[in-house]
């Protein structure tokens, strides 16, 4: 429960926000918080969220459209030159919700503004919508307990500007190849479909036995309606034990992901972008004033795979016994040694965050390097993968006019 606290301290009134569990616990975790207990409590009343999604469905249905990481992007960027300029929080949340385009993230705002009003603070205001991630609200939290909300907004802005460069790299180098293996499964199921049936229908007239490709082409082109159905039911049913694994064996999806940590090429650019990304993170957040521990919370809890979930758990766990965290994560298939190394320098001299921006610049330049090889990589693959369908369709078709001219010179 979120409860809002009116005391008096320092020959003034104050308010502030309190998580417990019950009412009962508010006071304990207030002096707590405050670091004394000479203030005198005047109000405890729960607080109230307001929710605009659920009152504007009518305009939430008038646009469908998502809110973006280039939304986010912005809104931390504006709110963060807003708040440095000696505008409240208020005022800016106000002034960037009067010059969004998005409805839905106007409506986002909306309801956040109305809950800042009522004294809510911003990590409690954006916490029930799913635009925010967890990374997101544990950084504004961190914030609003350091008073550092807007160099912490500007870190945001940052990586998720990070975030869009790099999604924007992979549709590029994704894209021409994506489209031409569509287009080409597109005409090969044509013709598979309406033109090699009728074809092979005539050559088969003559009762002569047909090539193996031929018979091959010929018994696609009968079931490729059933080879889709197929297909598709075989991508579900994957993803379904995929799940499945994930929540019934963890053990055997531990396995998976370190398999696909192994991958040839795509592996290592796997494990270089994750353990950047962390190590941006953990740089970003040491100098935003936030301690080791809720670093590592806040980190194990922004990633997806369960194995680098569970190192940096183990991480968090060492430095809570009072053991360095680069020891655990020597052990890790996601951080590399060199890297893990540079962290323990850090460790040593008191310059972990520093450390932690040299280790993700280093491994942002080895992305860079691969990036640039894998364009051509997946051109050649698409080319070859391409080149043997159309060899595969033109031997199904010749192999028997040949064998037939010959029966004919015979």
């Amino acid at each position: 429960m979120i409860y809002r606290v009116k005391a008096y301290l320092k020959d003034k009134y104050q308010y502030f926000t309190i998580e417990a569990p019950d009412k009962k616990s508010v006071p304990a975790l207030l002096f707590e918080k405050i670091g004394s207990n000479k203030a005198t409590l005047v109000e405890i009343r729960e607080a109230k969220f307001f929710n605009i999604e659920k009152e504007r469905t009518f305009n939430l249905k008038l646009s469908r459209k998502k809110v973006g990481l280039r939304d986010l992007e912005l809104f931390c960027k504006q709110l963060s030159i807003l708040l440095r300029a000696g505008i409240t929080l208020l005022q800016g949340l106000t002034i960037i919700k009067d010059n969004t385009t998005n409805i839905r993230f106007k409506n986002i705002l909306d309801d956040v503004i109305k809950n800042v009003r009522s004294g809510i603070n911003l990590s409690v205001a954006i916490s029930p919508h799913k635009v925010f991630n967890s990374m997101f609200c544990g950084i504004i939290k961190t914030a609003d307990e350091t008073g550092n909300l807007d160099v912490a907004l500007e870190w945001l802005a940052e990586q998720l500007k990070r975030e869009i460069g790099f999604k924007a790299k992979i549709r590029s180098i994704l894209g021409y190849p994506i489209f031409l293996v569509a287009f080409a499964l597109t005409v090969m199921t044509g013709l598979f479909r309406f033109v090699v049936p009728k074809f092979l229908k005539l050559i088969a007239v003559g009762h002569q036995k047909l090539p193996l490709v031929t018979q091959i082409a010929l018994d696609i082109s009968n079931y490729i309606g059933y080879i889709f159905v197929i297909f598709i039911l075989s991508v579900i049913i994957s993803i379904i034990i995929l799940k499945i694994i994930k929540s019934k064996f963890v053990y055997l999806y531990y396995r998976l992901e370190e398999f696909l940590t192994r991958l040839p090429i795509f592996g290592n650019l796997i494990v270089c972008l994750s353990s950047s990304r962390i190590y941006w993170i953990m740089s970003m957040l040491l100098e935003t004033g936030v301690e080791q521990l809720r670093m590592l919370e806040i980190i194990s809890g922004s990633v997806s795979f369960l194995t680098l979930k569970n190192d940096i758990l183990n991480a968090r766990y060492a430095v809570e016994k009072g053991n360095q965290m680069s020891e655990k994560l020597k052990n890790s298939i996601w951080f590399r040694r060199s890297e893990v190394e540079m962290l323990e320098i850090g460790e040593k001299s008191g310059s972990l965050s520093s450390m932690a921006r040299y280790a993700s610049e280093l491994l942002d330049k080895e992305i860079e390097m691969v990036m640039e090889k894998l364009p051509r990589i997946i051109e050649v693959s698409t080319t070859i993968f391409t080149g043997v369908m159309v060899l595969f369709l033109l031997l199904s078709i010749y192999l028997p006019m040949v064998s037939m001219y010959k029966g004919v010179a015979q």
